[in-house]
């Protein structure tokens, strides 16, 4: 009898030790999206370029950003994550399979023209991680068809959190859109020309 208390005691401590880790972790998605689809989206693309679910946290830090444009057919995709501690960076390069809504894509490992702890600093000091998506922000009306997007997630061991925007170089009056623009000049600042082309071969 003592012992089957102590493990119900156990089992007791365990469920609310768990609820309150679970409770830490915080997912941000933009506000205005439909969470049913962009999950069922983001399994999709994942599971097309084999990478792994970050919406649920990881173990130390990853940040995932695409800037495209939307007319083309060659997307790419820019990850940087810890591993084994060291960070590493991953480039993709991706586009849809004729008729189909599957990727074909290549992958390769790249480091930046800097030190990875610089460009690390540079990230974790960036307003970027703490902006909103840009269908949150106040006023916002969409008035460009088309042109380039720009998506950044990133996770921590207790943070999911993702960000989109349309074109922002259109919409000055939003102090985010330079905040967005900055990043990306940024990051391919301190990128070889020949990575930012790649797979293709710059002109």
């Amino acid at each position: 009898m003592k012992y089957s208390f102590i493990f119900i005691l156990y089992l007791l401590l365990s469920c609310k030790q768990e609820k309150a880790i679970s409770q830490q972790f915080t997912s941000v998605l933009p506000k205005n999206i439909d969470t049913i689809r962009f999950k069922k989206y983001q399994r999709e693309f994942n599971a097309n370029l084999r990478l792994v679910d970050i919406s649920t946290g990881v173990d130390s830090f990853e940040i995932r950003f695409k800037y495209n444009y939307s007319l083309f057919v060659e997307k790419d995709l820019f990850v940087i994550t810890y591993t084994k501690g060291s960070w590493k960076g991953f480039h993709y390069a991706y586009q849809n399979k004729k008729n189909s809504d599957s990727l074909i894509f290549v992958q390769r490992e790249f480091t930046p023209s800097i030190s990875w702890e610089i460009l690390i600093g540079s990230i974790y000091k960036h307003p970027i991680l703490n902006i909103s998506s840009q269908v949150d922000l106040v006023n916002y009306k969409n008035r460009v068809a088309d042109g380039q997007y720009f998506t950044l997630e990133y996770a921590t061991k207790n943070k999911f959190k993702t960000i989109s925007y349309e074109n922002p170089e259109y919409y000055p009056e939003f102090k985010e859109s330079k905040i967005v623009l900055d990043f990306i000049k940024m990051f391919y600042r301190n990128m070889h020309p020949d990575e930012i082309c790649w797979p293709r071969v710059c002109k």
